[in-house]
């Protein structure tokens, strides 16, 4: 709604262009006058240095087989670690921060978590869970740091990437990666206009992260490598509405109802490219395959973790999941494609052979309310095998896109599937062991679905209301990959 100078972009439940829509209540202005980021600060002007710049070593803080460092383990976010971990676990400590808090990391023989709105960082004695040190950024830290050579890295909502000592604390430099210090207000609080998620990608010695909300806005996002040690920047991409290689708008891409990755996303990598959603760069930041790359081609050069929606997205969106493959379908009658290819779920672990994932049951891969779900394993390199049969897939069956209009005739083969009495939130794999947590599935979605208005129904749908609200705790099962 255009109102008061400015366009008014209300919340939707629409799939359409997943990974290049904007969510949220946004409210958009016409490009600030006098605003030119051609004109941005010198390098220099963006690089502040600590009290603890070059007084880091790295061998102070050595890091053992079982450290997970970075979000989601590694650069790949495989969300496993060859450590083994007994399954007959007993409670070692609690320590209560208080607010919302992002996943962890530990290295060192500590423990890092962020208390996201509070913009702080808190490193924890892994043994006890004494607090060792706390930093407070100036916004918002959405997801853990990356612990790299005795340097704790991470980005935050105000535009900058951080560099603190392990040992304490101490500020060794910090990067503007913000081209220039602008301020918006999201979600009550004032941000830069190019924000930078917590969990920066670190390898080799460097830094790589997108600053910014969209390819659209604001001259678009900062993609941008800095030397971890120093934070010396050694290059900036600009990603914006254009294509690199013709200068057209990324617009002519448009598919049906898809269009290239425009939004930023914690960074990814399996050592030959990097990774931001479904868009591809190679090592120094530059786009690969602008354009939309078609569902069925899910094989070859470029498969990897990754999520329609953003590795951060908890909204469980009924028409979004993580997959591992190449590419996704938007729109209602695409969402559901990928999930019929390669495995998808709402949450996926990988090791060197399979992955692990929590999701939809293969049926209702299609236009449905009510779902019902299974914890599964499948080859990564899995074949499409007829549902009803259990066999490979024909011909005639990829010919066919559903049956009785309904349900997929084909979908992923699984190595084993087993339904929970819990709604996974929280996975890792540990070895041969794979762990997962989430409050309880009270609901059986069929069933009231058909029978939504009766009394009994509504009960049972404020039961399961209260669980995802975490009124009825939380279950954590073991089980043998």
């Amino acid at each position: 709604m255009p109102c008061n100078g400015l366009v008014y972009a209300p919340l939707h439940s629409c799939a359409c262009y997943i990974d290049a829509k904007l969510n949220g209540f946004c409210v958009l202005a016409p490009n600030a006058a006098g605003l030119n980021l051609s004109q941005a600060a010198p390098d220099a002007q963006r690089l502040e240095k600590g009290p603890a710049y070059g007084k880091v070593s790295p061998s102070a803080e050595k890091q053992t087989e079982g450290d997970w460092p970075t979000y989601r383990h590694d650069g790949a976010r495989s969300g496993r670690t060859g450590a083994k971990v007994s399954p007959d676990l007993s409670n070692g400590w609690r320590r209560r921060i208080g607010g919302r808090l992002s996943s962890v990391v530990v290295a060192g023989g500590r423990l890092y978590v962020a208390a996201i709105d509070e913009h702080t960082v808190y490193a924890l004695d892994a043994d006890t869970g004494g607090v060792a040190w706390t930093y407070t950024a100036g916004g918002r830290v959405d997801s853990p740091p990356t612990i790299y050579e005795g340097n704790v890295l991470f980005g935050s909502a105000d535009g900058w990437v951080y560099c603190l000592r392990a040992a304490d604390g101490e500020l060794v430099w910090r990067f503007r990666a913000a081209p220039v210090d602008r301020r918006v207000v999201s979600f009550e609080q004032v941000e830069s206009a190019w924000p930078v998620h917590g969990s920066v990608l670190v390898r080799d010695g460097i830094v790589q992260c997108v600053a910014g909300r969209s390819m659209f806005l604001d001259g678009g996002l900062r993609m941008l490598r800095l030397d971890a040690r120093t934070g010396r920047k050694l290059s900036e991409k600009i990603l914006d509405e254009h294509d690199p290689r013709t200068g057209e708008n990324l617009q002519v891409h448009v598919k049906g109802l898809n269009m290239p990755a425009s939004l930023p996303d914690v960074l990814s990598t399996d050592g030959q490219s990097v990774y931001m959603r479904t868009q591809r760069f190679d090592m120094k930041g530059n786009r690969q395959s602008v354009a939309p790359t078609n569902v069925s081609d899910q094989d070859g050069e470029g498969v990897h973790l990754f999520c329609g929606a953003g590795f951060l997205d908890d909204t469980w969106f009924h028409r979004a999941y993580w997959t591992y493959g190449k590419s996704i379908a938007s729109g209602a009658n695409g969402w559901y494609m990928a999930g019929r290819k390669v495995a998808a779920g709402h949450l996926l672990v990988v090791d060197d052979e399979s992955v692990y994932g929590f999701a939809r049951l293969p049926r209702y891969y299609k236009w449905t309310t009510p779902v019902k779900y299974h914890l599964f394993s499948s080859d990564k390199k899995a074949g499409i095998v007829n549902l009803k049969t259990g066999q490979p897939a024909t011909k005639a069956d990829l010919s066919k896109k559903t049956e009785k209009c309904v349900a997929p005739v084909t979908g992923v083969g699984f190595k084993w599937s087993s339904q929970l009495p819990m709604l996974v939130r929280a996975m890792v794999l540990a070895d041969k062991t794979l762990f997962v947590a989430g409050p309880p599935d009270v609901l059986d979605e069929e069933a009231v679905f058909a029978d939504r208005d009766t009394l009994a129904s509504q009960r049972m749908m404020d039961r399961q209301a209260a669980a995802l609200a975490g009124e009825k705790g939380s279950m954590l099962w073991a089980v043998s990959a």
